[in-house]
C-alpha cells in the first residue's frame, strides 16, 4: 500500500491491524493476491504478514501466477490514487434516517456527538468498522480480572487471594493475547501485572464484604422519549442506596479536565463528569430501585506524578443533571436532523482530516471555536 494512502500505518503494529482489518471483511471466501516481481522485474518477497499465515489453513488453493503488463499496473495505481470527486453532502437522508432508526443513546455515544459530529457520523451511522486498539484490550482485561473480585466477593462473602486473582489474571491474558502484537504482548502482560498487583494491595483492606457489588449492571430507560442505554462497571449498595463505580486505565494525570465540571472556558464540562451524570439520569429512568447517591472514577493505575492512586468523587446535583439534561436534548435534536457537518478541527482527528479533502459543506471548528 502506498505510503500516501496509509499514513498512520508506519509502525509494523498498525500495518498488522490494518491487514487484520482488511482479512476480516470476507464473509465467505478470502482471496490474498501477492506481485512476484516489480516494474523493473525484480524478485519481490511475500509480506511478512502473509508469511505468518497458518500454512494449514482449510481450503487453501493457490493459485497459477499470471504475467501483469506494466501498462495494466500503471493504469491500476493511477485509478487508486486519484482523488475521489468532492461532494456536497455525506449520505442521502433516507438512508441516514434507516441508519438511525434504532438508534439508543449512551454516554459514549453522547460524549462522542458533542465532541465531533464528524466521527460520530462515521462511527455510529455509517458504522465504518476500526481495528480494537491494544489499549482498549488491555484495559478490558484488567476490567475482568476486577469483575471476577467482586463476583468471588459476593458469592463467598470474603476477600480472594492475591494468588487467586493473579491465576484470574493469567487467564484473561491468554484470552486476550492475540489482540496484541508479539513482542508488544509480553510487555503489556507485565505492566498489567503490576496494575493488579498494586491495586490489589492498596484496595484489598479496604473492600468490604457486608456490600453488595453488581457488576457490568446493564441498564434501560427513556427521557423524554429519548432511549438511553448504558452498562456500568460497579455498583456498591448499602443501606439501600447506590454507589457507581467507573473503572479507568491509563495515566490519570491525562484526564484532570475531563472530570471538571462545565465552565467559562470548558462549557460542555469533561467526558468523564458527563458520563457520571449521565448513568444517573439513566438509572432514574430505568426506575432503578436504589437512588444513586454519587459516582467514583477509579483511576486503576497511579498517577505518573504523585505514585499514588487517584479516585475522583462526582455527585450529581441538580444543576450539573439539568446540564446534561440539555446536552442529551440538544445531541439527539441534532442527530435526528442530521446535524453531522462541524467537525471538532483537531489535527489528530482522523475523520475531519478525511473530510477535509472529500467533502465541501462542512465546518472545521478549532479548539478554541475559531473556523479553519
Amino acid at each position: 500500500m502506498p505510503e500516501n494512502m496509509a499514513k498512520d500505518a508506519n509502525l509494523e503494529e498498525e500495518q498488522r491491524r490494518l491487514f487484520y482489518v482488511a482479512m476480516t471483511r470476507a464473509e465467505k471466501q478470502l482471496n490474498i493476491c501477492m506481485p512476484l516481481e516489480d516494474l523493473k522485474d525484480k524478485n519481490l518477497n511475500p509480506s511478512k504478514f502473509v508469511v505468518s499465515i497458518d500454512n494449514n489453513i482449510s481450503n487453501e488453493k493457490i493459485y497459477p501466477t499470471q504475467k501483469i503488463e506494466g501498462g495494466v499496473v500503471d493504469a491500476y495505481l493511477s485509478t487508486l490514487l486519484k482523488k475521489p470527486k468532492i461532494s456536497d453532502e455525506l449520505m442521502e437522508k433516507r438512508l441516514i434516517d434507516e441508519a438511525l432508526r434504532n438508534f439508543i443513546m449512551s454516554a459514549s455515544t453522547l460524549n462522542k456527538y458533542l465532541k465531533c459530529t464528524l466521527s460520530f457520523y462515521f462511527e455510529q451511522v455509517l458504522k465504518v468498522p476500526t481495528a480494537k486498539s491494544s489499549a482498549l484490550a488491555f484495559g478490558t482485561m484488567v476490567h475482568n480480572v476486577l469483575e471476577e473480585i467482586f463476583k468471588y466477593i459476593n458469592e463467598h462473602k470474603a476477600i480472594p487471594s492475591f494468588e487467586y486473582v493473579i491465576e484470574n489474571y493469567e487467564q484473561q491474558c491468554e484470552k486476550y493475547k492475540y489482540s496484541f502484537h508479539e513482542n508488544q504482548f509480553e510487555k503489556r502482560k507485565q505492566q498489567g501485572y503490576k496494575v493488579v498487583e498494586d491495586y490489589y494491595h492498596a484496595y484489598a483492606p479496604t473492600w468490604d464484604v457486608s456490600k453488595f457489588y453488581q457488576i457490568e449492571k446493564e441498564a434501560r430507560g427513556s427521557f423524554v422519549n429519548i432511549p438511553l442505554f448504558g452498562k456500568l462497571d460497579k455498583i456498591e449498595i448499602a443501606y439501600n442506596e447506590a454507589v457507581v463505580v467507573d473503572y479507568k486505565t491509563g495515566n490519570p494525570d491525562n484526564s484532570s479536565k475531563k472530570v471538571l465540571r462545565p465552565s467559562e472556558k470548558e462549557p460542555l464540562g469533561g467526558d468523564i463528569w458527563r458520563q457520571v451524570i449521565f448513568y444517573h439520569i439513566m438509572l432514574v429512568a430505568s426506575n432503578y430501585k436504589f437512588p444513586m447517591q454519587y459516582g467514583v472514577v477509579d483511576f486503576l493505575e497511579k498517577s505518573k506524578k504523585t505514585d499514588k492512586f487517584v479516585r475522583e468523587k462526582i455527585v450529581p446535583d441538580l444543576e450539573s443533571i439539568e446540564i446534561v439534561k440539555e446536552q442529551i436534548r440538544t445531541a439527539w435534536r441534532g442527530i435526528q436532523n442530521h446535524e453531522f457537518h462541524t467537525g471538532c478541527g483537531d489535527e489528530k482527528c482522523v475523520w475531519c482530516n478525511f473530510v477535509k479533502d472529500n467533502y465541501r459543506k462542512v465546518n472545521l471548528v478549532a479548539e478554541e471555536g475559531e473556523e479553519v
